[in-house]
């Protein structure tokens, strides 16, 4: 067999793409299907529709912890721009945590969200626990050492926020974290 010429890789691209199409049309309504459309439309940051389609595939599966992440992080994307969001949001970040306990993501995204809500000299103590509990159950999720980090700068807490910030750097270091090193902790 020899070498394909770039229209002959253009014709198998194309009918390739065709019976993706033929075949998620034809296949049948399932809770993954309505994922991935959620997850395509997430990737467009057309989060309104994409709650929609995570809506029809938590109806028919309700035990993906993920799905309710995703959808409370498209939540949380239309609060910063249209207020009403907010309690959707950590709804459902509450409901993947009960689903799976050591979410990771969801502790640090409701952390976030609590201590956003409260006085940046008073972080919540509710969403420090989270943030808290985000590094207990993945200690190399570097979101939350940041925003936990920023909580306590803001609080006047230098050093638990200094330590913070270090170990996101050392997790990420091409985060905004080794910045805020170096600006905030000389």
């Amino acid at each position: 067999m020899g070498t394909m010429t770039s229209t002959e890789i253009q014709q198998v691209t194309i009918t390739s793409g065709l019976a993706m199409v033929i075949l998620l049309s034809c296949s049948p309504k399932t809770a993954t299907f309505y994922h991935a459309e959620a997850a395509r439309l997430d990737s467009l940051k057309q989060c309104a529709k994409a709650i929609k389609y995570y809506d029809k595939a938590i109806s028919l599966d309700s035990s993906v912890a993920d799905w309710y992440y995703r959808r409370g992080v498209m939540n949380q994307r239309l609060e910063e721009t249209a207020p009403g969001y907010r309690e959707a949001a950590l709804k459902d970040y509450s409901k993947a945590i009960s689903i799976n306990p050591k979410h990771a993501p969801s502790y640090c995204m409701r952390g976030y969200m609590r201590c956003m809500n409260s006085s940046a000299k008073d972080p919540s103590p509710e969403g420090l626990e989270d943030l808290s509990r985000s590094i207990e159950s993945d200690s190399a999720y570097f979101l939350a050492y940041l925003y936990r980090g920023m909580f306590y700068f803001n609080a006047g807490r230098l050093q638990e926020s200094c330590a913070d910030y270090r170990k996101a750097a050392e997790l990420d270091s091409a985060s905004d974290a080794a910045r805020l090193v170096r600006q905030q902790c000389q």
